[in-house]
């Protein structure tokens, strides 16, 4: 064979080495083409659902909006028998704007109606305020009675921390010894309804309190209790005896 002759099989093998390497390359190129294809794609996916929910949330906060303004105006609407001479009128308008307004608009109003000239709008705005005072401490009155010791302890003390000086409050705590709810107050209940009373502010109280206060005492003595609800018993008619509404 002569010198200048290149093998057959040795052509073949580097054109295939070639084709192989070439191959590699468009492949490895298609893949980060693919690669920043999709990243492209899914970014614009993002944007695309992000302008979505921003447009969603706009329309919501519209509607909102609007659903706001009707339920100002529908209050409004009530102002007039906040100023009736019917009790009946006040109490049940009063209602009717507590269930339309959030908490915080609820609390905002009633500040604003509680400072008015009007002394009707004043008197509503108070008792307004005094509602959601109860409303707030509702939930710890039910929880005083609960099932469980810790939680009872826990409700207590933020029951006579926040709400001893509230009149409405106290009314409140003084219903859980009503002919119909008492029956359903747990001894523990009992003792913790008992403490509350007794650690409040005396200046609040009214004499028609201090009197359900008494029938609440007697109630309790009736069921024969144990030493420490006797306790907590001559710990309330002491606190009784220093109160001069």
């Amino acid at each position: 064979m002569a010198e200048s002759e290149i093998p057959v099989g040795a052509g073949i093998g580097k054109v295939g080495a070639w084709v192989g390497i070439a191959s590699s390359v468009v492949t490895i190129a298609l893949t980060v083409w693919n690669v920043h294809t999709k990243d492209r794609i899914d970014a614009a996916e993002e944007r695309l659902k992000a302008r979505e929910t921003e447009l969603h949330e706009r329309a919501q906060e519209v509607e909102e909006s609007k659903e706001q303004v009707v339920r100002y105006t529908w209050v409004r609407s009530l102002f007039p028998d906040l100023k009736s001479r019917d009790v009946q009128d006040k109490t049940m308008s009063l209602a009717l704007i507590r269930l339309a307004l959030k908490p915080d608009e609820a609390k905002a109003l009633f500040g604003g109606l509680a400072l008015s000239t009007d002394r009707n709008l004043q008197e509503a705005g108070q008792k307004g305020l005094a509602n959601l005072q109860v409303e707030a401490s509702n939930d710890l009155i039910f929880r005083i009675n609960g099932e469980q010791a810790e939680d009872r302890l826990a409700a207590l003390s933020k029951l006579t921390t926040a709400y001893k000086g509230s009149p409405a409050t106290v009314s409140a705590v003084l219903r859980l010894f009503d002919d119909a709810s008492f029956p359903q107050l747990s001894a523990p209940g009992v003792i913790n309804s008992l403490y509350y009373l007794a650690n409040t502010d005396p200046g609040v109280w009214t004499p028609d309190q201090v009197s359900l206060a008494r029938q609440a005492i007697a109630k309790v003595n009736s069921r024969k209790p144990g030493s420490q609800t006797q306790a907590k018993a001559q710990a309330l008619e002491s606190f009784l005896n220093r109160v001069n509404p």
